[in-house]
């Protein structure tokens, strides 16, 4: 009960204090004094560093006052409680402090309103929470811009206007509207889809309420150019029309030269805007119909290619006139002169004159190998007199037989192997020498590791068959080189055709290499063929047998067995048949002489002289 009754007895001293408190503020009037001064001085220090911070504007000014007559609010309607009774402060001097508390309180809250402005940037706004999207949809407008595709960055920016967006940013989206649409006129292709692009910009600046001038005096110069481009288009079609019919009139009475200086100097004397717009293309396909008309396919080349050099110049398509000359060289190529090769020798046989004057001179030619050419036309023989006249001939190919002007060498293998099958050997140089033509020489020679004469030169059967059967050399090796060697030498010097026929059994048992390649040389310097008989066994160089034949013009014969031996000596062609060519050609007065046969062409062409023949009785 004491303790309830202590704080009733507290409660009431309390309430008393109060009531005494408040009546003694009401009736003090130079506390509120001071906290107006208070107010008064933290409004100005206030005021007074936003017009030090941003200068002397209507809003600091508003700000300062406004501020003021909230604080003046608040202190008139502030409640005035105390624990205790106060002693009561006035004069000059407590309002001088109250004045300076409330400028210090002035600076601490400016100071404290500097440090956390910058917090503020990072509170949303209204207008950033709608145009949250902003920089997507710009970075996406500026990619296709700078792609140059304008009509998909405006329909970006249609689809955006479309939605909810700040007022200002939607103004800055409908001008980028309309200028896109611009642009895209500005970049299309041809008039008309220039036209629609900035007719739909206009349409669109008049729906947005902004200035539509610009596509509108773009859309008025399009109209005026193609106004004026109509009216060039019927000057310049009347103008073609009139100049073809003119250039049409002249092709009938005038031929491609004539023709050509008729269009050559209207593009140099008639002025450029009055020129007919095909004056170029003409100029070219006048001379290209000049060229087709032209006959010698040599000059017809030449015309193509100034045709080509024409279309290079006017900057015109040279592709019809590249494929005619393309065609043209191709049909030169196959009627020109066969281009030989080096080492190609031609060789006068004969000249017949029994049908006087008709002429005939068979002419052999032969590669670098020895071998006949007899894949030649008549386009690779021309026929020039002494003042280099062409002379008409005709060229057909014929045969040769030779006569008795042949050298043959037998080069006969007598090494120790061979001791079984020479009398074989030598029954068929018997045969082969009975059935030579008559006249031929014949000389035999034995090798073995040196070589050996067995009959000197000579025709007879009988000499030869006898000396073969009473000689007799001996020797242990052979030597293919040598007896090959010595028998070029042999018929180095022989007149006429030239055969060097070697028999062996073997290869190079000496030690030294034969050196195929300068044998085979030799052989072609001296005009000497080459045949080759091999008697079949494990030691026989069938190889270098063969290539000495083949690089000669000559052939190997191979015998499996002895008795075949007869068989292929007497099978040797000693008869042979050259293949010629016949020039045949009429004598007149006309051709001087001497006439020049020329074959090929080329820095290896074959010439010949022929001489002139006179009438047979």
């Amino acid at each position: 009960m004491n303790i309830a009754l202590n704080h009733a007895v507290g409660r009431s001293r309390r309430a008393a204090r109060r009531q005494q408190s408040s009546t003694q503020q009401a009736s003090d009037p130079s506390r509120l004094t001071r906290r107006l001064l208070f107010s008064a001085g933290f409004c100005s220090s206030l005021g007074g560093v936003g017009v030090v911070a941003d200068g002397l504007t209507t809003t600091n000014a508003l700000f300062a006052g406004g501020m003021l007559a909230i604080l003046v609010v608040i202190q008139l309607v502030r409640p005035r409680r105390r624990q205790a009774a106060a002693p009561t402060h006035s004069g000059p001097q407590a309002y001088a402090g109250a004045l300076i508390r409330g400028g210090l309180f002035g600076l601490i809250f400016a100071v404290g309103i500097a440090l956390l402005a910058p917090l503020t940037y990072y509170l949303p706004t209204p207008e950033s929470w709608i145009d949250r999207d902003r920089a997507a949809v710009e970075q996406t407008l500026a990619t296709l811009v700078a792609a140059g595709d304008f009509e998909a960055a405006a329909d970006v920016v249609e689809k955006r206007l479309a939605g909810k967006l700040s007022k200002k940013w939607r103004g800055e989206l409908e001008q980028r509207h309309i200028d896109l649409f611009v642009s895209a006129g500005e970049a299309a292709q041809t008039p008309e889809e220039r036209a629609a692009h900035w007719k739909r910009a206009a349409a669109v600046a008049a729906e947005y309420g902004h200035d539509d001038r610009l596509p509108r005096a773009l859309l008025a110069a399009v109209d005026a150019r193609q106004m004026h481009q109509q009216a060039a288009s019927r000057f310049a079609l009347q103008r073609d029309r009139r100049w073809q019919d003119f250039i049409t009139a002249v092709s009938r009475v005038m031929p491609p030269a004539a023709r050509d200086a008729v269009l050559r100097t209207i593009e140099t004397s008639v002025p450029k805007e009055y020129q007919p717009t095909g004056l170029s293309q003409a100029i070219v396909d006048n001379l290209l119909a000049w060229a087709e008309g032209t006959v010698p396919l040599s000059e017809r080349a030449e015309r193509l290619r100034a045709v080509i050099a024409e279309c290079a110049k006017r900057k015109i398509s040279p592709k019809v006139a590249q494929l005619q000359l393309a065609a043209v060289l191709q049909e030169l190529e196959r009627q020109a002169p066969v281009v030989l090769i080096a080492g190609t020798s031609v060789q006068l046989k004969a000249v017949r004159s029994e049908n006087h004057p008709a002429i005939a001179y068979d002419v052999a030619i032969a590669s670098a190998a020895r071998l006949p050419l007899e894949n030649l036309a008549g386009k690779d023989f021309v026929v020039h007199d002494a003042e280099r006249r062409r002379v008409t001939c005709e060229i057909m190919p014929s045969i040769y037989a030779t006569g008795s002007d042949q050298s043959v060498v037998v080069m006969l293998d007598h090494s120790p192997s061979t001791e079984l099958v020479r009398n074989s050997a030598n029954s068929g140089v018997t045969a082969m020498i009975s059935a030579a033509p008559r006249g031929t020489q014949f000389r035999v020679l034995a090798f073995h590791e040196d070589v050996v004469a067995v009959t000197d030169w000579t025709d007879r059967l009988a000499d030869i068959d006898s000396r073969l059967r009473t000689f007799k050399t001996t020797g242990s090796r052979t030597s293919i080189g040598r007896a090959m060697t010595v028998g070029v030498a042999e018929l180095a010097q022989r007149p006429g055709s030239r055969l060097l026929v070697l028999f062996t059994d073997g290869k190079e048992t000496t030690g030294e290499i034969v050196k195929s390649n300068e044998l085979i040389a030799a052989c072609r310097q001296k005009s000497i063929r080459v045949l080759t008989i091999g008697l079949e066994n494990p030691d026989l160089d069938e190889a270098l047998l063969a290539e000495l034949a083949a690089g000669t013009g000559g052939k190997y014969y191979a015998a499996s067995r002895q008795e075949q031996l007869v068989d292929q000596f007497r099978s040797l062609p000693l008869k042979q048949s050259t293949p010629v060519y016949r020039v045949a050609l009429l004598a007149s007065p006309a051709i001087q002489w001497p006439l020049e046969l020329a074959i090929g062409r080329g820095p290896h062409a074959a010439r010949v002289n022929l001489p002139q023949a006179t009438p047979q009785r």
